[in-house]
């Protein structure tokens, strides 16, 4: 979704996915976090560019995404956006699963 959001190539995700479940294979699962996180930091390739908090939030302020994603995503998005902020601010509800 982050990728989707910044408006990043699909292309080469599926190779991305299978060196990070190496990556996480190999460290074993007490590291899984921190070896997705620097894997994802370490690509500079623009097909697996992994976009940082700072290009997610210029994207989200800067692009019009109700017109770069498809409906399934953006619902996707809205309720992953409103699970999170009701989970950071002690309402946790239970998110909708399905739409109105």
């Amino acid at each position: 979704m982050r990728r989707a959001l910044c408006r990043a190539t699909a292309k080469d995700t599926n190779r991305t996915v299978v060196e990070l479940l190496r990556a996480m294979d190999e460290a074993g699962p007490a590291a899984a976090g921190d070896t997705v996180e620097t894997l994802l930091a370490e690509q500079q390739a623009d097909s697996r560019y992994w976009p940082d908090d700072t290009t997610l939030r210029a994207a989200l302020r800067e692009q019009p995404i109700y017109k770069n994603l498809s409906r399934p995503r953006l619902r996707m998005g809205s309720r992953r956006l409103r699970t999170r902020c009701a989970v950071r601010w002690g309402r946790a509800r239970r998110a909708r699963t399905t739409s109105p």
